[in-house]
């Protein structure tokens, strides 16, 4: 796509390595690295950079954007009052953003996935298999692959699309089973810099997100304690990490089955049915992060548990019983990891 008919258009660069296996690529299975998936989790996460808009005014500005076959409300009304040579296109029409991969330092294998195992009612069960179900077998991106990518926007849109940046960089994943730690990401920028201070304020009270009655996910979450986000301890391998967070989840899965049933906490870990299907609204990655040690600075791994409370429109399921059922998780999560940002409680450091 050619963005020079756009005036004032900028150039974000950044690096993107990939710290989990990552399985993205067509239906055969095969791994392979398009700019669509990239663009798609950039849509993703730029939705919760503007979530405070309202449902309207998001879809039309996200249209506007990111380009719809959809029309504009706004053309439409003032064609009414134009004389037919004087009309305007009325179809949102193309994006204005362009994505390129500029360099690629990638392998596509289809090694064995071993990060360990627990033990269940029926037996062991890798952890690989439990996370990456319908994924693990395929081939997929190795670990500690690079690619550089050119994102092409026009000026009015460059710091929001920075801080979508960054809230990927700090929460998300890519591919298939990317809820469950696979894809998961390290960013780089190359020319530019990350806003931290302007996104961690954006963050808002989880009561208040799922209270404004938003049927969708918009907006990172917090309480009392900091963000609704828990971490394992410094790991020294991706694997271990994932390992770790895997096992908490597994726990987690456990004991809404003894003790949350009747709130349905489970479908806030996702679910599929023959009429439904719903995300999970909890999000596991695994981040690559630096420690120093005496004089020196080593690359250590953490899982991270990041929660994205939204309402769901669902009947017998009602508003307080999906707070109920998100508080249970969360005070669950509380004994057993890290907080990030919160009060750390479990846990344990490498």
């Amino acid at each position: 796509m050619d963005v020079s008919r756009y005036t004032d258009t900028t150039e974000l660069k950044f690096e993107i390595e990939f710290i989990t296996p990552t399985f993205l690529g067509g239906a055969d299975g095969n791994g392979e690295i398009r700019t669509a998936p990239f663009k798609n989790l950039i849509r993703r996460w730029w939705r919760i950079v503007n979530g405070k808009l309202s449902p309207d005014e998001l879809w039309k500005k996200e249209a506007e954007l990111f380009g719809s076959t959809e029309k504009n409300p706004d053309i439409v009304e003032a064609n009414k009052h134009r004389k037919s040579s004087e009309k305007q296109p009325e179809i949102f029409g193309k994006s204005k953003i362009e994505i390129k991969i500029l360099e690629r330092k990638c392998s596509i294998v289809n090694n064995k996935i071993d990060i360990g195992s627990f033990e269940t009612e029926y037996g062991s069960m890798p952890i690989s298999t439990y996370l990456g179900y319908g994924a693990i077998g395929k081939k997929y991106i190795e670990t500690k692959s690079v690619i550089e990518l050119q994102l092409l926007c026009p000026l009015e849109y460059k710091n929001e699309l920075i801080n979508t940046i960054f809230l990927i960089h700090l929460f998300g994943t890519i591919g298939s089973r990317s809820h469950n730690g696979w894809g998961s990401l390290y960013i780089t920028p190359r020319n530019f810099n990350f806003m931290p201070d302007i996104v961690f304020n954006s963050f808002s009270n989880w009561e208040n997100i799922v209270g404004s009655k938003k049927n969708y996910p918009y907006l990172v979450g917090k309480d009392e304690k900091g963000v609704l986000c828990w971490k394992t301890g410094n790991c020294r391998s991706w694997s271990e990490a994932l390992s770790e967070i895997g096992s908490v989840y597994h726990e987690l899965v456990n004991e809404i089955k003894k003790n949350c049933y009747d709130l349905n906490c489970r479908k806030l870990l996702g679910f599929a049915t023959g009429k439904e299907r719903m995300p999970s609204h909890f999000l596991i990655k695994v981040v690559k992060t630096k420690v120093k040690i005496g004089d020196n600075v080593a690359i250590r791994y953490y899982g991270q548990i990041l929660h994205i409370p939204y309402i769901v429109n669902m009947a017998n399921w009602s508003s307080k019983q999906q707070m109920d059922a998100s508080s249970f998780i969360h005070q669950y999560l509380d004994k057993k990891l890290y907080g990030w940002q919160r009060n750390p409680t479990g846990g344990t450091s490498k």
